[in-house]
């Protein structure tokens, strides 16, 4: 299938439907595109089991050495939504989608803005853009995602770029008990 820029709304993954990955059949772009849109919704709601029925059972995130399962996925997920008050935007680009033998690969640009969990009368934006690789198998319940392979990720807090490996210092220059 030809690779080209398609917006679309989504989130992420996981599992709750028995799929047996049969990669014969060549995926469809408007009905992986409509799985994002549905995984955005969900995102947006924060329905993690809504947004997880999009995966496979046996869903894998794969990166950097390390795997995570749907279960695990899911409740690092579900961790992360506390720290938001409010999802304001949530959309994902298919960037590019190709037929191969595991299945249908699809390029993925994730951007997901909300307002953090502070304090009230001080809020607080977030926006994290990823990119991602998905890689969709056909199931009897319909197409759904078997692995996840990140490929990068930028988060902003108050439209600057923010690396929560090295926080800033607190006021006054002072390093905080952890540095």
């Amino acid at each position: 299938m030809r690779s080209h820029p398609a917006p679309i709304l989504a989130a992420c993954v996981a599992a709750l439907a028995m799929a047996t990955p049969c990669t014969a059949e060549k995926a469809p772009r408007k009905e992986l595109e409509a799985g994002y849109a549905a995984m955005a919704q969900a995102l947006k709601k924060r329905d993690m089991d809504a947004f997880m029925k999009h995966m496979t059972p046996d869903y894998l995130v794969q990166g950097k050495g390390k795997s995570k399962d749907a279960k695990t996925f899911k409740a690092e997920m579900a961790l992360q939504l506390l720290m938001v008050k409010t999802i304001t935007a949530a959309s994902m680009k298919v960037t590019g989608l190709k037929d191969g033998k595991e299945g249908a690969k699809a390029s993925v640009t994730m951007s997901v803005a909300g307002v953090l969990a502070t304090d009230p009368k001080q809020p607080h934006t977030l926006k994290n853009v990823s990119k991602h690789t998905d890689t969709w198998v056909k199931t009897p319940e319909g197409w759904r995602i078997k692995k996840t392979e990140p490929a990068g990720s930028q988060l902003y807090i108050d439209g600057k770029p923010f690396d929560p490996s090295n926080p800033p210092k607190p006021a006054g220059g002072k390093p905080s008990a952890g540095q």
